[in-house]
């Protein structure tokens, strides 16, 4: 099975952005006012060719120092490599049973099993667990999510964060929000002979005083944070001390745990070192380097009017909305700092 814990795993995730240079102006900007640059850029197309591309990357995870994200309404998983600006390769794979339609939302990787997890809305309200092997993905389990107060299953506003905690072996199922509340879903999945095999729901917790979205999730076992990825609001919550099993237990309709740490991100800069418009931050990762991982998902207006330069003007690759994945080098550092002076460390 796949890890992330090897040194080659670390070697090769450093490779992905040796080439890049920092980006100028970007950062992420943490709330005592501390910033960590953006270290750097890249479309999700092949060099220069921006019809070989990645369709809508709305989810991102690193296994053992590759870079896997997911595709909105292409219904496949990308595994690729970087050479900044722009991709190095990438492989496309069908998520099974592919249909025309098909909206995958979010994506997380199972250790424990080597399998990936995937959401799902807009028609089929669930998530997929699927394997890969020999470059194709293998189904696995599947089940359908419970839908929160006002939520409708098959609907366009549903499950857009996907996070694995594998300590408690706890599924974390982040719900959008928009107009509605934003919730996280909690479900027990049981792992026999290396495959999940049954997912059990546990229950929704309200986390509307928190993020106005839930576009991305990501549990960091190594500072026990839960980031929740903020599409709406150009940030990033960092819920400290997070404990899964304490939530889960916990009486109260609503998150009643330690405030988040509210990252902002400022100034983000394309892979040409341009700002650009209507970032639509979809998914969010660390690796075992304690880099950040974002990636966008373009805002498709049939006018092409939002997702362009910040000075209004458009070119090929914004025309053809390639996706953007941005980084941020030292981040787990930065948390910890923030963390341990509000003496909310480890």
């Amino acid at each position: 099975m796949k890890k992330a814990t090897t040194f080659a795993a670390i070697v090769a995730t450093a490779l992905l952005v040796a080439a890049a240079g920092a980006q100028a102006d970007g950062a992420a900007v943490f709330p005592d006012g501390s910033e960590l640059p953006q270290s750097g850029a890249a479309f999700l197309c092949l060099p220069g060719q921006p019809d070989a591309a990645q369709d809508q990357t709305s989810g991102v995870v690193v296994v053992d120092g590759e870079l896997y994200s997911i595709g909105d309404d292409s219904g496949q998983i990308f595994h690729f490599s970087l050479d900044p600006p722009y991709m190095k390769r990438f492989d496309a794979m069908q998520v099974p049973p592919w249909r025309v339609g098909m909206d995958l939302e979010d994506l997380t990787y199972i250790a424990e099993t080597g399998e990936f997890a995937a959401s799902l809305e807009t028609g089929d309200t669930r998530v997929r667990i699927v394997k890969e092997r020999d470059g194709k993905l293998e189904p696995s389990y599947s089940f359908a999510l419970r839908v929160p107060p006002l939520y409708t299953a098959e609907s366009n506003v549903g499950p857009e964060g996907l996070a694995w905690d594998g300590d408690a072996s706890v599924l974390i199922v982040g719900w959008e929000g928009g107009d509605l509340r934003r919730y996280l879903s909690f479900y027990r999945l049981t792992i026999e002979q290396g495959r999940v095999k049954r997912a059990k729901f546990l229950r929704h917790l309200d986390m509307s005083t928190g993020p106005i979205s839930i576009s991305g999730l990501f549990y960091d076992a190594a500072t026990k944070t839960l980031l929740v990825l903020d599409r709406n609001s150009d940030a990033l919550y960092v819920y400290p001390q997070w404990d899964t099993e304490a939530v889960v237990a916990q009486k109260s309709k609503e998150y009643e745990g330690p405030a988040p740490i509210v990252v902002r991100f400022r100034d983000i800069e394309d892979p040409l070192h341009r700002q650009f418009q209507y970032h639509s931050f979809e998914g969010a990762a660390l690796d075992d380097m304690g880099r950040l991982w974002v990636v966008t998902d373009p805002w498709r207006s049939a006018d092409r009017s939002k997702y362009r330069l910040a000075d209004g003007t458009i070119d090929e690759y914004y025309y053809k909305f390639v996706p953007q994945i941005v980084w941020f080098d030292g981040f787990r550092d930065q948390l910890a700092e923030a963390l341990a002076s509000r003496n909310l460390g480890l």
